[in-house]
């Protein structure tokens, strides 16, 4: 898997598959096993299928995506006794 790729809810990725940078695959898609999905691209579908090109300034947004999603993370820890 690539840099910037952005996994929607309820997806399947089977064995295999080969996901390029700045790629966003829709929520509940099924990608097929051996499945390789090229750079600047959106997948979606069961089974998933290309349905169209991101721009390259899409890096840039899913990286302050991310910033402020692990800024905001809080972890917790489970304790077992």
């Amino acid at each position: 898997m690539g840099n910037y790729t952005y996994i929607g809810s309820d997806c399947i990725v089977s064995d295999r598959c080969e996901i390029g940078s700045n790629v966003k695959i829709l929520d509940g898609s099924y990608i097929p096993c051996d499945t390789k999905i090229p750079d600047n691209s959106v997948f979606g579908g069961r089974p998933a299928k290309y349905l169209g090109e991101l721009t390259e300034g899409n890096d840039m947004i899913m990286s302050e995506f991310c910033n402020n999603y692990y800024k905001n993370l809080i972890i917790t820890q489970n304790v077992i006794k």
